[in-house]
């Protein structure tokens, strides 16, 4: 039990510092669209000359941004899909995300629960009913349709009953879509002066048609399905 909070207690510790850090990084504008044009050449030679390298540096800037939640996913896709290309840029975006994402649900599940319960016990039952009733796919629609910020839904789905496998599938499906579209839209970095500029209507038209591909097996075995199987057809 000691041992337990002492580790509840680093795990703090160690997370204060690293957004300590990471707002000193914004408020300095190093993690800025901006910055990033200014800086575009300079990194497109790193990742020439030490390209493993690069990959792996870029990937724990990923993770560790997924798990503390802080508000640069966007930047540092676009990122990877100019320094890396689309494809590879955007699978380094997605598993980084996955496992910075697992971070939080497993440090909540198994040392910071009974905060995050007493924090946020007035949702948790409705929470818990959607997970129940939706399992995996109802964390799928919460990574598509952000309904609540990126962090808090992995805070309440590690104290929901999905398990841990559903919880990865999940995550992954969700933020194929967003991910895909940014990484493609950073091949064109140089033509972009914000990160506005992405969100042309046809980015926004291909990401509901990404998502409605997603979401269609859940439309079709929850509402779709039902109906049909108690007609009269499957009646004998």
């Amino acid at each position: 039990m000691i041992k337990k909070y002492i580790l509840a207690i680093c795990a703090a510790v160690g997370a204060g510092i690293a957004l300590g850090a990471a707002y000193w990084a914004q408020q300095a504008g190093l993690f800025d669209f901006h910055t990033l044009l200014i800086y575009k050449d300079a990194l497109v030679a790193y990742v020439a000359e030490y390209p493993w390298r690069a990959l792996m540096i870029y990937m724990a800037i990923y993770t560790v941004e997924s798990s503390l939640a802080l508000p640069i996913s966007g930047l540092l896709t676009v990122a990877g899909g100019y320094l890396f290309g689309a494809a590879l840029g955007a699978t380094a975006a997605i598993l980084s995300a996955t496992v910075g994402a697992t971070l939080l649900f497993l440090s909540t599940r198994y040392f910071l629960g009974r905060f995050f319960e007493s924090l946020y016990a007035q949702r948790l039952p409705a929470i818990h009913g959607e997970f129940r009733q939706y399992g995996g796919w109802y964390l799928v629609v919460l990574r598509l349709i952000p309904m609540m910020p990126f962090f808090l839904t992995n805070i309440l789905a590690a104290l929901s009953p999905i398990s841990l496998e559903a919880y990865i599938v999940g995550t992954i499906i969700g933020v194929v879509p967003s991910t895909v579209l940014l990484a493609i839209a950073g091949r064109e970095l140089t033509a972009l002066h914000s990160m506005s500029d992405i969100f042309t209507p046809h980015v926004i038209g291909a990401f509901l048609l990404m998502a409605a591909v997603v979401l269609l097996p859940l439309l079709l075995y929850r509402v779709v399905w039902p109906r049909i199987s108690s007609s009269r057809f499957f009646v004998d």
